[in-house]
């Protein structure tokens, strides 16, 4: 046991590991180190330099600091000077003029994520062959002589990129098909049985046309396409019962486009397989063409459709009863 003398002091120095001062039995420090040992140890290891990595990343946020400041405050007064110049604008006009133009804005704010999501796939497909000569889209043997039916997106897309991107910018106009037909099964108590499953089996055959390149698997390319075009047409032809009034014609103007479009593809299959010299010979670009117009217009129609309550018909009139329109007219 420890001397009297030495328990009494107040100020205890760190033990080594092997000194005869710690326990009969010692514990290996592996296992259950001493608590004056850890304190001494942990006193040595954060008492002295930082790391020479924590010093530089120190130094390195000191230095970043004022320029972080500076550039802070210069984006700041930007907006703020924006700010004051478009109430300096609006105020400057005419009572009528200001409530125009904050209407014309409130319009630009809602419709501006609808009008670029729809609008990016019709560039996409109109600019395939400018994407070809960039490298981007696939570039067949013979362009534009590619197969008996010349050149088409499908040969365009036929690469892992282009399949990609044309994936991506048909998101949003597919994602708008499920909400606006959310939309409908929500206010309507009766629906066409097939509303939801044209709109499944139309998602999941152009899923197919993505996933079978014309070049790889022409069969199952071309049937799935045929699907999805018919069933397109089935989904939108049904939605457009759904549709405002003020969107009506523009919505039944689209359709009437696409399915032109899709019928001239089909007409042009018959003539391919009737003759594979005269569309390469003759019309090269006329497939592409079609189909860039068809697809367009289904992009375009999610966006343009709004919904809108249908009318209740009126009830049939009984002819078996007496008109009572004298009655009601000494009441009024």
């Amino acid at each position: 046991p420890p001397s009297p003398a030495r328990s009494a002091s107040p100020k205890r120095a760190c033990p080594q590991l092997g000194s005869p001062r710690l326990a009969p039995h010692p514990v290996p420090s592996e296992t259950m180190p001493s608590t004056d040992t850890a304190a001494c140890s942990s006193t040595s290891l954060h008492e002295g330099d930082t790391s020479p990595h924590e010093a530089s990343r120190g130094g390195v946020f000191t230095c970043l600091a004022p320029i972080f400041s500076v550039v802070r405050t210069g984006l700041v007064a930007m907006f703020s000077a924006v700010r004051a110049c478009l109430t300096r604008m609006f105020s400057a006009v005419p009572e009528g003029a200001a409530h125009i133009l904050h209407r014309l804005r409130r319009l630009f704010l809602r419709l501006k994520p609808r009008l670029v999501g729809s609008l990016l796939p019709v560039v996409y497909v109109w600019c395939l062959p400018a994407l070809m000569d960039l490298g981007f889209a696939n570039h067949c043997e013979g362009y534009p002589k590619c197969d008996a039916d010349g050149a088409s997106v499908s040969n365009f897309i036929a690469n892992p990129g282009a399949t990609g991107a044309m994936a991506g910018c048909f998101f949003y106009p597919c994602l708008h098909m499920w909400l606006n037909v959310k939309e409908v099964l929500q206010n309507e108590s009766q629906t066409p049985c097939f509303l939801r499953p044209s709109l499944i089996i139309f998602q999941v055959c152009y899923g197919l046309f993505l996933t079978f390149p014309v070049t790889e698997q022409p069969k199952y390319h071309g049937l799935s396409v045929c699907t999805f075009c018919l069933f397109s047409l089935i989904h939108f032809g049904t939605m457009t019962r759904y549709c405002h009034r003020a969107r009506l014609l523009c919505c039944k103007a689209l359709l009437v486009v696409s399915s032109i479009a899709f019928g001239g593809v089909f007409c042009l299959v018959c003539i391919a397989h009737a003759d594979e010299t005269f569309l390469p010979d003759h019309g090269p670009h006329w497939f592409y063409w079609t189909e860039a117009t068809g697809l367009s217009s289904q992009a375009l129609f999610p966006m343009i459709w709004r919904y809108a309550p249908r009318e209740a018909p009126a009830p049939a009139a009984d002819h078996f009863l007496p008109p009572h329109g004298a009655e009601i007219e000494a009441h009024y």
